[in-house]
């Protein structure tokens, strides 16, 4: 793959998934609690096995691209942006499965609470930063490397 096109890609599958998790932040997880206790445990039951196979190929994707710039070292690409880069995608995959998921079975378990909601919307917004922080900062790249 050259070096624009794998740029390029690491750009696309990562303004995906920054519109998948402004989705979830602002959207899916604060409507966690509007659901209520009767009906909590079908939904978010719907919404784990739902968004799955949303966002789980597009991060998988995102890793490699993103392992493929740190190898391969485009010129176009600053090596502190670069490793800045790979870093972003270790703390999203980081928050994702030390984090979020062990939240989400705990809301699987237990049912409705909004303590676990609440941290749940907190600590996404570390992904939600994460990934547009990665958007602007592949944006800049292109730019600068195309202008």
């Amino acid at each position: 793959m050259n070096a624009k096109l794998l740029i390029f890609s690491n750009l696309l599958v990562t303004f995906y998934l920054i519109g998948l998790v402004w989705l979830i932040q602002v959207v899916q997880y604060p409507g966690f609690d509007k659901v209520g206790t009767k009906n909590f445990h079908a939904y978010h039951e719907f919404h784990v096995s739902s968004i799955f196979w949303v966002v789980a190929m597009p991060m998988v994707i995102e890793l490699i691209l993103s392992l493929g710039l740190l190898i391969t070292r485009p010129p176009q690409v600053d090596m502190i942006l670069n490793v800045f880069l790979f870093v972003l995608v270790l703390v999203v995959w980081g928050v994702t499965f030390f984090v979020a998921i062990p939240l989400h079975n705990q809301l699987a378990d237990g049912g409705l609470n909004a303590d676990i909601t609440r941290k749940l919307t907190n600590i996404n917004w570390i992904r939600t930063i994460a990934w547009t922080l990665r958007g602007v900062v592949l944006a800049y790249i292109i730019y600068d490397a195309w202008e």
